[in-house]
């Protein structure tokens, strides 16, 4: 059974989570020189960051975001 704060967590945490994969693989890019697609995967490590703010914002996103089976949705 999911409960609110079970989706706010679960939420903050896949994001979270995300967002350092991120940037772990932006640091390795630009260490070896691929600065250019450090600059694409930073675009999307950005709109994960705004995710978690709105998460952190209002919570009642979180259902909708554990809810969601694929990217698209």
């Amino acid at each position: 059974m999911n409960t609110p704060d079970h989706d706010y967590l679960r939420c903050i945490l896949v994001v979270t989570s995300k967002i350092i994969s991120d940037l772990f693989a932006i640091r390795h890019l630009c260490i070896e020189g691929f600065d250019v697609t450090a600059k694409t995967v930073l675009r999307s490590t950005i709109e994960y960051i705004d995710v978690l703010v709105i998460a952190a914002i209002d919570s009642s996103i979180c259902r909708d975001f554990v809810d969601n089976e694929t990217n698209e949705e």
